[in-house]
Formats: C-alpha cells, structure tokens, sequence
C-alpha cells in the first residue's frame, strides 16, 4: 500500500509542477498592486466568515496566486472548535477519496501532454 501512496504522491506532483507551462510562485509584498482588486479579496473574506458564522464550516483556508505571484493566504476560523485550536495557513486537510479525482486529474493532464 506504502507504494500505491508513494505512486500517487509522485503523479500529483508531476502534474502540478513538471508541466511544460508551470510557473514558480513568488510572494507580492507590494499591497498597493493595481491589478489587484483589493474590494473582491474583501467580498471573499465576507463570504467565508459568513459560511463559519452560519456554522456551514468550522475553519477554511484561502490561497489566491496571480500570474506566478502569491496575493494572498489566509486561514479563518477553528481547526479543532473544542479545544480553541485556530486555523493556520499552512493547515493540513484529510481529503480521504477525493485522491482519486486529483490523481485521475493529474493524469489526465500528464495524457494530453504526451507524457504518458
């Protein structure tokens, strides 16, 4: 089973950074950016603390990337709501079947660009 998981961890990646059009993902410090419209990644702060408001979702985390440049990462809400645990940026998500749609995805990808 270790290898299946080492299988399908090695496809992922290939898909998402070995492709012929990948980009390298740089931090945009600069908050005053005029292609940025700064009131939408506000609406979606709204949005989200609407959804944990609502009790829909205990915690979410957003990362927005522009044209290789990362715009914006943030985490809202509670990991773990019993014990007060925030949620971080960097959290890590169980995605348990979703698996075999990214990796279906992956190689989907990886087909039509001849690399398979």
């Amino acid at each position: 089973m270790r290898l299946f998981h080492k299988l399908v961890f090695t496809t992922l990646l290939a898909s998402c950074f070995l492709t012929s059009n990948s980009q390298t993902i740089t931090v945009n410090i600069d908050k005053t950016d005029p292609s940025i419209d700064y009131k939408k990644l506000a609406n979606i702060d709204t949005l989200i603390n609407g959804y944990i408001d609502r009790k829909w979702v205990n915690g979410v985390v957003t990362i927005i990337v522009k044209d290789g440049k990362l715009i914006e990462n943030k985490a809202y809400g509670y990991s773990d709501v019993a014990s007060n645990k925030r949620m971080q940026p960097n959290s890590i998500f169980r995605i348990a079947s979703q698996t075999k749609a990214i990796v279906s995805a992956g190689i989907l990808l990886l087909y039509d660009q001849g690399k398979i």
